[in-house]
């Protein structure tokens, strides 16, 4: 999978999901893990445990990618784990 794609850096990617098994699978990477709460009717199983696991919690994809980019912004435009913050 990831074989495919050798110009890709886990440490300097995001798995962005809305799922366990999306954040799961970040983890599992060493990725950046972003979790989105999405609307409370329509959660999956697993939510509760996903959003705990996750290294970053937004209520829509939305406010993930502008949380996300403004971090970079004020990092200087590294993309680094410790330095984004939401």
């Amino acid at each position: 999978m990831l074989t495919d794609f050798p110009e890709i850096s886990t440490a300097t990617s995001a798995v962005i999901g809305d799922s366990l098994s999306d954040i799961e699978f970040g983890r599992l990477l060493g990725m950046l893990t972003v979790y989105i709460e999405g609307d409370p009717e329509r959660r999956k199983p697993g939510a509760d445990t996903a959003r705990e696991l996750a290294d970053l919690s937004f209520s829509s994809l939305a406010e993930a990618v502008d949380g996300l980019h403004a971090s970079l912004q004020t990092a200087g435009g590294r993309s680094r784990q410790g330095s984004i913050e939401a």
